[in-house]
């Protein structure tokens, strides 16, 4: 080989040498580059979290909002129902105030008519009493009187008879 050969060899290698140095400063340049964008898009990507963390924040807020006007229309409706439930229960209360009334009268006025009747056959009771002491009595009167028209037809057949033996 000779000397030209073999510069032009070695430039050619410091070519490439220093073309490697290129790139490697290149690559050292886009690797800061890189670097740079990660510490970029990394501080982004923080933003937008802080971002999404407030706009969530701020949906969470408008819901508590929404909530809160829906907790009080709820609220309202449950006021409403529960004044209407005890509206109804006054009112079932009232009306059975009102039956046990009408039940304490029918009951007053059974116990009544049961006196009356009670009474009523009490009375009639002694009436028949009453009327059985009178026809027993009657009848008595009758036997005792039969026995009597008896004796008294006995008394008179003994007589005929005792007549007609003598005659």
């Amino acid at each position: 080989m000779n000397i030209h050969s073999f510069k032009l060899i070695f430039d050619s290698f410091i070519n490439k040498i220093s073309s490697l140095s290129e790139q490697t400063k290149l690559t050292k340049n886009l690797i800061k580059i890189i670097s740079d964008l990660k510490t970029i898009t990394i501080q982004e990507i923080l933003i937008t979290d802080q971002q999404l963390d407030s706009q969530k924040r701020l949906e969470n807020s408008l819901k508590d909002c929404k909530n809160e006007s829906i907790l009080k229309k709820l609220e309202d409706q449950f006021n409403k129902k529960q004044k209407f439930f005890h509206q109804n229960i006054e009112e079932f209360e009232n009306r059975i105030e009102q039956i046990k009334q009408k039940i304490q009268n029918e009951e007053k006025q059974f116990q009544q008519k049961k006196q009356k009747i009670q009474e009523n056959s009490d009375q009639e009771i002694q009436i028949l009493k009453k009327k059985m002491n009178q026809i027993e009595n009657d009848l008595i009167r009758k036997i005792n009187q039969l026995k009597i028209i008896r004796e008294q037809k006995r008394s008179q057949n003994e007589e005929e008879e005792t007549n007609l033996k003598q005659k």
